[in-house]
Parts: structure tokens; sequence; C-alpha cells
């Protein structure tokens, strides 16, 4: 008797187990294609999207690197930065979706050609999305960096140097971001762009922006060298200046340049490049001249200057 009931507990464990696997089995052949692939259903008809896209990426990059370009020099729309930011990334989405329908729909060399068109497209995208980051950053740093040169211009470095360094990790991050988006420009097959004038716009927003990295590498490139040696800066440029306007410096010229100090300071500055400095070539340009200016008036005072007695001999009603 026990036996029995036994085999018969044994019986409905079986058949509730059984029907337990049965609807796993279900579940499991109901949800297979979003188990198995863990992708979005691929509509084979986003392929027609690519002209339209690639239309749309174009405009935007040659929208922000205008932007980004302007954002250190005058103040820009922020709305009209953060717009074409959200339309390069919603392009940037649809993009990606074309190229995965191309990759499951599409075959032989009409395929290659797609894909290198999308691929380009891409970067564009991309590359417009960093430039509208850079907008925002460089728009909000400009009166920091601004304020910061005049400082440095008139010897208060100190003061300059507190400035820039509210503005530096913000400079820096857009010097970054200015070099991707040249990186994804730069990476195009210009080959696959749908038309000439497509071509000529992103070469265009390249040339805006390898403009702007150079001019952002001088102005890092001068506070990085205030940073590293501030009171030797700070004791030329005030030496520079009271030379330049004529007035008694209570140092012996000479002896000032001997100091290694100094001269390492100097010698520093003269890696400056005024002519990479864009709109900045005023500012880098009387930096470098002012750290120079204390060894060009000892050369000229070594060599003999008119008036200053140097080799003057005495006349005979002195």
């Amino acid at each position: 008797m026990l036996k029995l009931k036994l085999k018969q507990i044994n019986a409905r464990k079986i058949a509730t187990l059984g029907v337990i696997v049965f609807l796993l089995l279900l579940s499991v052949a109901f949800f297979y294609p979003l188990i198995s692939t863990g992708k979005r259903r691929i509509n084979p008809e986003r392929v027609k999207d690519l002209a339209p896209l690639a239309e749309l990426s174009v405009r935007s990059i040659n929208v922000s690197s205008k932007l980004a370009y302007d954002s250190i020099w005058s103040d820009v729309n922020d709305n009209e930065i953060l717009d074409i930011g959200a339309t390069a990334e919603s392009a940037l989405k649809s993009l990606e979706e074309v190229e995965e329908a191309v990759k499951a729909t599409v075959g032989g060399s009409l395929r290659e050609r797609l894909l290198n068109a999308t691929y380009s497209y891409e970067n564009v995208s991309s590359a417009s999305i960093n430039s509208s980051k850079t907008a925002l950053l460089l728009d909000e740093a400009r009166p920091g960096v601004m304020l910061a040169l005049d400082l440095l211009l008139k010897g208060n470095v100190i003061e300059a140097l507190g400035v820039w360094s509210g503005v530096e990790s913000q400079v820096i991050e857009a010097r970054l971001l200015v070099g991707n988006s040249i990186k994804r420009l730069i990476e195009i097959d210009q080959s696959s762009l749908f038309s000439e004038a497509h071509e000529l716009a992103v070469n265009e927003s390249l040339s805006r922006l390898e403009e702007l990295e150079n001019e952002l590498d001088q102005i890092i490139s001068l506070f990085l060298l205030v940073k590293e040696k501030p009171e030797e800066v700070e004791k030329i440029l005030k030496t520079a200046l009271s030379l330049e306007s004529g007035e008694q410096i209570d140092v012996n010229l000479s002896e000032f340049l001997e100091n290694e100090g100094i001269q390492a300071a100097i010698q520093a500055s003269q890696n400056l490049n005024p002519s990479n400095a864009g709109r900045f070539a005023y500012q880098i340009g009387r930096f470098k001249s002012l750290m120079q200016l204390p060894c060009t008036c000892q050369q000229l005072q070594q060599g003999g200057l008119p008036g200053s007695g140097a080799g003057r001999e005495e006349r005979p009603d002195d």
C-alpha cells in the first residue's frame, strides 16, 4: 500500500515537472529571437535613409566647427551649440542603424560602397559632436583666457596664473576634443562622400579645427611655461616693461641675465611660435618679445647705442 502511494506521488511530481519544462521550452521558443541576438529588429528600409543622413551630418560639422572656432574669440549662442550637438548625436545613432541594415540586407560591391560611405558620415557626425562640446567649453572659458593673457602681458604673473587655473582644465579638455574631431575627419575616405560639396564642407571644417588646435596649443604652452617658472617670468616681464618705458631699472642687466633660472625662462620662451597662434598672434608675440627684450637691450648696449655713451669720445667743450 505504501509503495503504491509513493508511486502515485512520484507520478504527480513527474507530471508537474513535465508541464514546467514544457512551459519553459515554449517561452524560450517565443523569445528566442531576442535572447539569441540581443539586437533590435533590422529594418531594410533604413538603407534609404543614408543620403539624407549624410546631408545632415555634413551640415552639422559645418556649423559646429564654426561655433567651436568662434567660441574662443567671441560670444556664441549656447542654444545653437546644444541644438547642433543633439542633431549630430541623432544622425550618428541613425547612421549606425543604417550600417546594420546594409550589413544584413545588401551584398556584393554595393555593400562595400554603402558601408564605406556610412563609416565616413559616422566620422563626420562624431567630429561634429566633439566640436559642439568644444564650443561649449571654450565659450565658458573665453573670458578667463582673455583676462589671464591681459594680466600676464602687464606683468601681473601671479594674478594671471590665478585666473588661468580656473579655466585651464576646460581649455585642455577642449584641445583634446578638437584633436579627436580632427582625427575623425582625417580618417574619412573622401572618395566615399556623395558629392564635391560634401568634400568641400569637410575640408573647410577640418581647416578651421586645425587652426583652432594650433591656437590652443600656443596658449597652453605659454601658460605651462609661466607655471613652471613664475618668479623668473615675472622678473623678466617687469624688467622688460621698465626698459620699454624708459624707466630706470634697479638691477645690473648683465648680472640679471647671468642667472640660470632667468636664462632658462628666456630660452623656453623662444619655443613659442606667434605664426601658429592665429588670432592670438599678438599676445603670443608680445609675450615672446618682452621675454627677449632684456637680452636685446644688453646686446645693443654692448654694441654701442647712439647717445648711450658707449664708445663716446669726450668733446673739447665738455
